[in-house]
């Protein structure tokens, strides 16, 4: 049976069995009204017939020879047929006088002579009592009589009574009449109702129909959709909940729409992100290559100031084989000098390609950061919706309550209930997955921002290493032009070789010592930026995760549409 039809026989059956129930109990109280009534009337009819017959002579009641009712000698109560005729004709009722148990005067038909019944002989005669009977039989027809008894003048002993009766019909003539118009009434009054509680149950089921296929339509994913200003303008519990479900459709429509445009920014982030470390590494990895380059370059400078240093102690002592020699000194000096200059220029190339390397870095770390903000907010909406579902699990749990408390009314409004509390536990659940992966998210960003900040101050330190060298390779120029103009004094002033050898002897040292020291500095500045290699190669493992993470988020919300 469809909702309509359950609420009709819901609203219809009550009315229908207070109907009966009502129709038998006024029933009841009609009949008894109606002979109570008549009651009333006999017993003033009757003690009125007595009072005529007490005041219209003197003396005892007594019966005659020939068996007439005397009231003292004047009244022959027996001859008095004329009068209770005439009471008859004014009231409508029958009229009997006894004497004893005797009908000695009536106005029925066959009924002098008739004996009066058991009850009434006990009660009237015996008790002197009056008495009321809604069956009493003469003349084979039933009535409703009355009975007052006749006390013997001067003494309370009764000697006869007084009858009044009306023939049962006549008395159910009325009751039908009555209880007809009591049914036609209770037939309108019903018919009235009946169109009343179709009306109300057409009204009530096209109310309940249209919310559930709403918040149906919530369930399966759509948002965003216009509901009937009719049951929003609706003051009832239906009314309520309608408004609710809207308010949480506009709050959910609110929601997933930030989540879709943070999860496309996320995307377009993380893509950017990892394209800029991809870009990092490759930089990096050159500035190895380049590294390498360089040391090797001094390592063979460091070999070549040393051998310039045992040329110089072998020119001491072989100074007059020296002219040779020292020419060829001067051309290895050049090429020495070509070679730092080569290196100057490698590590200016490497300088520029380390400036880059930290603005990349200083651009991942930017937007590391619009990650990390980017992933709090999202954390923030998820709170919202976590909150939004508690609120509409409370809603279901307060219209399942009203759903109980209407009984069979409210099975279609508990469905409804039903149907929010499972949205709201999904809506929950999508929350808190989404919590989970914005949790994963957020660590692996604080992971990031974090390596972005040590990769930052690596970054700084080998700047600060690449000056350093810098000026040791420039150091190591001037070394070798002063090598150079010594050479060439040696060559115009022989005899003062002596002093420029050993000049000459602790400039080679210095230079090797300079040498040595910027091999060491370029292994480690190698060293370092392979490190630099190692956690930018991670970073972009870690952007690979949370553009993953954002696809993730992305196709949660996507089972929304708005």
């Amino acid at each position: 049976m469809k909702l309509r039809g359950r609420l009709l026989v819901m609203a219809l059956l009550p009315v229908i069995g207070l109907g009966i129930l009502s129709y038998g109990v006024v029933s009841v109280q009609i009949t008894k009204g109606i002979e109570e009534q008549t009651y009333r009337g006999m017993k003033a009819t009757t003690l009125a017939v007595r009072e005529i017959f007490e005041s219209g002579a003197s003396g005892e009641y007594h019966l005659d020879e020939s068996g007439q009712l005397w009231k003292g000698d004047e009244m022959n109560i027996s001859g008095s047929q004329a009068i209770v005729d005439s009471i008859k004709a004014d009231t409508g009722f029958d009229i009997g006088i006894f004497y004893g148990d005797e009908s000695i005067l009536t106005t029925i038909a066959g009924g002098k002579g008739a004996k009066a019944p058991e009850k009434a002989k006990t009660l009237v005669l015996g008790s002197g009592q009056e008495y009321g009977d809604d069956d009493t039989a003469f003349s084979g027809k039933r009535y409703i009589s009355y009975y007052a008894p006749i006390f013997q003048t001067g003494t309370s002993t009764p000697v006869g009574m007084v009858f009044l009766g009306e023939e049962y019909a006549d008395v159910a003539l009325v009751i039908k009449s009555s209880m007809r118009s009591m049914m036609v009434i209770m037939i309108c009054v019903l018919a009235l109702v009946i169109l009343t509680s179709i009306l109300s149950a057409n009204r009530i089921a096209g109310a309940i129909k249209g919310a559930i296929a709403y918040v149906t339509q919530m369930s399966q994913g759509r948002l965003g959709i216009q509901a009937s200003s009719r049951l929003l303008s609706r003051g009832d519990e239906i009314g309520d909940m309608c408004r609710g479900v809207k308010s949480l459709d506009d709050n959910l429509s609110a929601v997933v729409a930030e989540i879709q445009a943070q999860t496309d920014v996320l995307g377009e982030v993380s893509n950017a992100c990892g394209q800029d470390a991809h870009k990092a590494l490759e930089s990096a990895e050159q500035v190895n290559a380049a590294s390498e380059e360089v040391a090797a370059a001094t390592t063979s400078q460091a070999q070549g100031t040393l051998e310039a240093e045992n040329s110089v102690n072998l020119m001491g002592q072989t100074i007059e084989e020296t002219n040779g020699q020292v020419q060829g000194l001067s051309d290895t000096a050049k090429e020495v000098a070509m070679a730092a200059e080569s290196a100057r220029k490698t590590l200016a190339e490497l300088n520029q390609s380390m400036k880059q390397v930290k603005k990349a870095v200083d651009d991942v770390h930017h937007q590391t950061n619009e990650t990390h903000f980017s992933v709090e907010k999202i954390s923030d909406m998820t709170k919202m919706i976590t909150s939004i579902a508690s609120q509409t699990n409370m809603l279901s749990l307060n219209a399942s309550i009203e759903a109980a408390r209407a009984g069979e009314m409210g099975k279609g409004f508990a469905v409804v209930a039903e149907e929010i509390r499972k949205l709201a536990e999904q809506s929950n659940t999508s929350a808190v997955e989404i919590q989970e992966v914005l949790g994963q998210l957020k660590n692996n960003s604080d992971i990031s921002v974090s390596t972005m900040e040590q990769v930052q101050e690596i970054i700084q330190v080998q700047a600060e290493k690449l000056v350093q060298t810098n000026h040791a390779f420039e150091t190591v120029g001037s070394g070798i032009e002063q090598s150079v103009q010594g050479i060439g004094k040696i060559m115009e002033e022989m005899s003062s070789l002596n002093g420029a050898r050993s000049h000459t002897v602790a400039e080679v040292q210095n230079v090797a010592s300079l040498a040595q020291q910027n091999a060491a500095s370029i292994e480690e500045t190698a060293a370092s930026i392979d490190e630099v290699a190692h956690l930018i190669s991670a970073m972009a493992g870690r952007m690979d995760n949370l553009r993953q993470a954002s696809d993730t988020l992305k196709e949660k919300a996507s089972v929304f549409q708005l």
